[in-house]
């Protein structure tokens, strides 16, 4: 009978050890910014073997210029890359980023954040300027033809809120002071300053 136990008492030490360890493995996981997430914005293949995540404000014009190159890689390689697109509205300096950022979770809960954030950087110039670029937001909605009841109540939702406020928190535990900032399969890179000098990074990871 103790022998029994004892044997019990060991499968049982056993398999609460190994619960352990997944649990552990479970929260490194989830505690790193840049593991991917099912609230992320993604363009391409899930699988595919090259990722790249942007941390990006609407309002920078540097980023209005990333986003297509990332467009145009996105289009030359659909089914081989996988972009993933994070808000970082850096607010003292932008002072419209932050409901930029908004208005694109807004559309996306609509299914059309990319759509939204196309037409964001496309008209950076205009929105960007205006003391309530709100109006200008509500124009693209019904460009994209959004409900535009939903949109509205959605800009003004804690979720959509809570939402740019998880890419923040990312961002700021990575401590990124930056935008864009670009991380090719987990590793932050330089800039390259062209679509061709991109292209070459990515080239060097297959």
């Amino acid at each position: 009978m103790k022998k029994n136990n004892l044997k019990f008492w060991k499968i049982a030490f056993s398999v609460i050890s190994i619960i352990l360890v997944i649990l552990i493995a479970f929260k490194i996981i989830t505690n790193d910014p840049l593991a991917i997430n099912a609230s992320d914005h993604m363009h391409g293949n899930e699988n595919a073997k090259i990722t790249i995540i942007e941390y990006s404000d609407f309002e920078c014009p540097y980023c209005a210029i990333y986003s297509s190159f990332l467009n145009q890689l996105h289009e030359e390689f659909p089914n081989d890359i996988l972009i993933i697109y994070r808000q970082f509205p850096l607010q003292s300096i932008h002072i419209n980023a932050y409901n930029a950022s908004k208005a694109s979770e807004a559309a996306g809960r609509q299914e059309k954040f990319w759509e939204m954030h196309d037409l964001l950087f496309k008209n950076q110039e205009i929105w960007s300027k205006m003391t309530y670029p709100e109006n200008a937001f509500k124009s693209y909605a019904q460009e994209l033809q959004l409900d535009i009841d939903k949109f509205l109540a959605d800009f003004e939702s804690k979720e959509v809120e809570n939402k740019v406020n998880k890419d923040l928190k990312s961002a700021f535990a990575l401590k990124l002071n930056a935008t864009p900032t670009l991380f090719l399969n987990g590793e932050k890179i330089k800039n390259p300053g062209s679509y061709e000098g991109l292209k070459l990074m990515v080239n060097s990871e297959w």
